[in-house]
């Protein structure tokens, strides 16, 4: 019989560990605390190229480009992830992770880390991100916010089917590390990648 503790070490599936130590690293980490500086600008960007590197997109020659005060609203509103070349090829990361899970039977596992993980980088990032962006108003604050849950939960989902073929090295690692180093990947357009 499955005791309790038993299920609860595969929550996840069998590296529910390796999302426990994603989220734990998401859940004490101090969110937004060096956007609009110049503080682990290098860090950040060494850290998105590698994240592109490892989905082998350098073909797509995006540009990093630094938000500035006063440019963090009208670069929001421009934004359309519709014209972006990088966003169409990475659409299509959640159905393929949702197609593997259900090939060896970890769809509830899936399920269940799209229900829970959300939610809990939401409870630990949106104090930060209202101290942050509040002068910005609630969409930009909602858009931190939201960037953070979907980022986190595609970490943290990738770590659930990381040991299924063709899922090895988790490349959302390197886009939290942006996090870490106190900044926000706010998105992409057609030729250029934004941080603050």
């Amino acid at each position: 019989m499955t005791t309790l503790l038993q299920m609860e070490k595969e929550k996840y599936g069998p590296r529910t560990e390796q999302v426990i130590s994603v989220l734990s690293g998401l859940l004490n980490m101090d969110w937004f605390v060096n956007v609009g500086t110049p503080h682990y600008r290098k860090e950040a960007e060494e850290a998105i190229r590698e994240w592109m590197d490892s989905f082998h997109l350098k073909q797509y020659h995006y540009h990093i480009h630094w938000l500035e005060e006063g440019t963090v609203v009208p670069s929001l509103a421009k934004m359309n992830l519709a014209k972006s070349p990088l966003w169409r090829s990475l659409f299509s990361i959640p159905e393929h992770m949702k197609q593997a899970a259900a090939a060896t039977g970890r769809e509830g596992c899936l399920v269940r880390l799209a229900d829970e993980i959300p939610a809990h980088l939401f409870h630990h990032c949106f104090d930060a991100a209202y101290r942050a962006f509040h002068q910005y108003g609630s969409s930009v604050v909602k858009t931190a916010v939201c960037s953070v849950m979907y980022i986190g939960g595609m970490a943290c989902a990738w770590e659930s089917v990381g040991d299924l073929d063709g899922w090895g090295s988790n490349p959302f690692r390197a886009l939290l590390r942006v996090f870490e180093y106190g900044h926000w990947p706010l998105g992409m357009d057609d030729e250029q990648l934004y941080l603050f």
